[in-house]
């Protein structure tokens, strides 16, 4: 991967979290990029540079330091791809294969939309589904439910939940009213701008990210799901009104971000399986994001805020 300036560390909860010590340029907000750990680079960079209109950033193999970080096996290696949308330097995307991918299950195999463990997908905008849903189809991505129109506040949206062979979920989003402004969407995927994950207690996931990680509340919601009908989620219509969901927006920088953001949920009256166990950056899915930080100093505090807050560190800055 590119270099950093200081050694990064694995933070884990539910998901896992990977802080890059390299700064951006300007001011860090949020995430800043999701890695992927995919079966075939190949495969998911030809969709998402031929359909998504992304580019290559980088590519290269995985260097002793970043296995050891990764906790791979002996002798396991890999190589990477960097992807970026042309609209910003933003919500990039590391696409990593091991050498042993092929043996490899995805680490929310046969999960459920409301099932916690892991990073459950990433947003992204996209102009139409009319126009790229066949595209999603041919790259091996299945729908949890067909596109659903809805209206949340005062917009009304497009949206559906897409999952492909490794476990990876995309969740575009069309804007329907009013008109989208501040974004060039062109005829492909915009950057991923969110990300989103079900945990099973709550509570201990605000300790985490808020508490440990210093992100802060954006915006909170609380109550059952909806009407009964059609819904992203693939639950049937009629539960709708039948399941709760605690939902929390969360960023370090508060209100007003719109980018690198993170939405946290947990339901109640969907239960499922527990996929946390396999939540490890050595499986397939989606498996880290990187939130960049000034330097060795500032990680080492985040360090002690996730030890002070209960969780743990995989290795010290």
């Amino acid at each position: 991967m590119q270099p950093s300036r200081a050694r990064p560390c694995l933070l884990s909860l539910s998901l896992v979290v990977l802080l890059a010590l390299a700064p951006i340029p300007g001011r860090a907000a949020g995430w800043q990029e999701a890695v992927f750990s995919v079966s075939d680079v190949a495969r998911l960079e030809a969709f998402l540079v031929g359909v998504g209109g992304w580019r290559r950033e980088a590519t290269g193999t995985l260097a002793p330091a970043e296995r050891e970080l990764w906790r791979l096996p002996p002798g396991v290696g890999g190589r990477y791809v960097l992807l970026r949308a042309p609209d910003s330097p933003r919500g990039s995307v590391r696409l990593v294969q091991f050498d042993d991918a092929a043996s490899l299950t995805p680490l929310r195999a046969e999960a459920r939309t409301w099932e916690p463990g892991g990073i459950g997908g990433l947003n992204v905008r996209i102009r139409s589904f009319e126009a790229l849903l066949p595209a999603f189809r041919r790259a091996g991505f299945q729908g949890h439910s067909a596109p659903v129109r809805f209206t949340l506040q005062e917009f009304t949206v497009i949206e559906a939940m897409l999952t492909d062979p490794d476990g990876i979920t995309l969740t575009p989003l069309q804007r329907v009213a009013p008109p989208l402004e501040g974004w060039s969407l062109g005829d492909g995927l915009s950057r991923p701008f969110n990300a989103f994950e079900v945990v099973a207690d709550f509570g201990r996931a605000m300790r985490f990210y808020e508490d440990g990680l210093g992100f802060r509340s954006l915006r909170d919601e609380a109550g059952p799901l909806g009407p009964a009908g059609p819904n992203i989620f693939g639950l049937p219509w009629d539960e709708m009104p039948r399941v709760t969901r605690r939902l929390r927006w969360l960023h370090p920088d508060g209100a007003g971000a719109s980018d690198g953001t993170l939405a946290v949920m947990a339901f109640d009256g969907a239960r499922g399986a527990q996929h946390a166990r396999s939540a490890t950056p050595h499986a397939l899915g989606i498996v880290a994001l990187r939130l960049p930080v000034p330097d060795a100093a500032a990680a080492t505090d985040v360090g002690e805020g996730c030890r002070a807050a209960g969780m743990t560190a995989g290795r010290d800055p």
